[in-house]
């Protein structure tokens, strides 16, 4: 909850911060207490996704539903990375209204999941969206365990290694257009292409406004549905220069990503000047300086490891 949280749900429950009734605070100084839009909303609005700058969350009550245990998944392979952008437009024209998505272009496969839940298989294969071009349909029992252990199979596949990743927040039409300059960027970069392991697309659909915190990627905009692109890069610990190439090509996105109205997801890796703080930021209550002294842009030098 300090971070926004993003997965294959966001596309329709949002980031989880948007699921958070109330949060209990521990302050840097002052006593702890409970917070919520009606109640402190300052230190909640600050608290959620604020990277610890407000203080320590320690208690959280949060909206829930119904655990569905039963996944229904349809995959789309698509030629090419344009093509996989180009084919999240029914999603973004709200044509779409999957309960699960996600986009991976990652060793030459470039495929887009939709999903659907429910208590039972065949609960969840009926909500499944219809789409007109099928590859794969898949049914899971517990699909979080499984994807969970997806993940950590992948980065245990390439130990010692430095995780470069950022992600950034931003509309479809930022998207395509960021897209562009990535698949650019990498017929220029060799080093980077080489070195960036998977490109991870989701959906963010805002549930609630009334609270939008600080920090949080998505609460600028007004759009209804947002997407979220996340860059992995994974370099070998001792190949400092390799380091840097990736470095420098990935402040070259984040140049782009900003000029075209992205947001950056500031768990992750990132260079954020103080200047562009200041932009991109409320930092009425953290000035510019203390926001980047006291931890968010630590990952500019430790990197998301």
């Amino acid at each position: 909850l300090s971070v926004g949280g993003y997965g294959v749900d966001s596309v329709s429950l949002g980031p989880q911060t948007d699921l958070v009734q109330r949060l209990h605070v521990v302050p840097y100084s002052g006593d702890p207490l409970w917070c919520s839009p009606l109640e402190h909303p300052e230190v909640f609005r600050l608290s959620l996704a604020g990277m610890g700058q407000a203080g320590l969350i320690d208690r959280a009550v949060i909206r829930t539903e119904s655990k569905a245990n039963f996944t229904a998944l349809v995959t789309q392979d698509h030629s090419n990375f344009a093509a996989m952008i180009d084919s999240l437009q029914p999603l973004a024209a709200g044509c779409l209204r999957p309960r699960l998505f996600k986009a991976l272009a990652a060793r030459g496969r470039y495929v887009t999941t939709y999903g659907a839940v429910g208590c039972s298989r065949s609960e969840a294969r009926d909500q499944l969206p219809n789409l007109a071009s099928m590859n794969r349909r898949w049914n899971f029992y517990r699909y979080r365990d499984w994807r969970n252990l997806g993940v950590r199979i992948w980065t245990g596949s390439m130990p010692r290694q430095v995780h470069q990743w950022v992600d950034y927040l931003m509309p479809y039409s930022a998207l395509v257009r960021f897209a562009g300059t990535l698949e650019q960027l990498q017929r220029e970069r060799p080093e980077f292409k080489r070195h960036l392991q998977a490109i991870f697309v989701l959906g963010v659909r805002r549930q609630a406004r009334r609270s939008a915190a600080c920090l949080e990627a998505t609460s600028s905009f007004e759009d209804d549905l947002l997407f979220g692109i996340g860059l992995y890069s994974m370099v070998k610990r001792a190949d400092i220069s390799a380091q840097a190439a990736v470095s420098a090509a990935l402040k070259e996105c984040q140049s782009e990503a900003l000029t075209l109205g992205a947001r950056p997801y500031l768990y992750g890796w990132h260079q954020l000047s103080d200047l562009e703080v200041q932009a991109l930021y409320d930092t009425s209550q953290f000035p510019a300086s203390k926001l980047m002294s006291s931890g968010v842009r630590m990952h500019d030098a430790a990197i998301h490891q």
